[in-house]
């Protein structure tokens, strides 16, 4: 009789071992869940996967220095973007590598209006744009 009551003891003592390691497995489950979910939501913000660089257009004045408030087009065969530039003279597009054209939409007081149609280079990089001074 002892030795069936011990063995019902080691019983208990092995179920309640099992017990925890499944609720361990269970929780180390949840745990790489929610790393997984994490790294995709970083991945689906952060671009992973795609190719997508920058195309900066720098617009100056005739004398080289930054125009602030112009306002860029940047297209391609399916869509277009708008941008306009910083203090530094810079609009940014980010966009796969391919063929785009940039016209130049809007001019601060001052400038001339362009109606040229620019293409950008085939890879991402920063192209130039010269504004002229409005003649009076």
């Amino acid at each position: 009789m002892n030795r069936h009551l011990k063995e019902m003891t080691d019983m208990r003592g092995l179920s309640v071992i099992m017990n925890k390691r499944i609720k361990d497995m269970e929780r180390i489950k949840k745990v790489t869940a929610v790393c997984l979910v994490m790294m995709l939501v970083f991945c689906v913000s952060a671009g992973c996967g795609s190719k997508k660089t920058s195309y900066e257009v720098l617009v100056t004045d005739e004398a080289g220095g930054p125009v602030t408030g112009v306002t860029i087009q940047f297209c391609s065969d399916t869509e277009c973007l708008l941008g306009t530039t910083d203090e530094k003279g810079l609009a940014a597009f980010e966009k796969e590598a391919g063929a785009y054209t940039v016209h130049v939409l809007k001019v601060p007081e001052g400038f001339a209006a362009d109606d040229t149609e620019y293409k950008a280079p085939a890879e991402p990089g920063q192209m130039t744009v010269t504004l002229k001074r409005q003649v009076s």
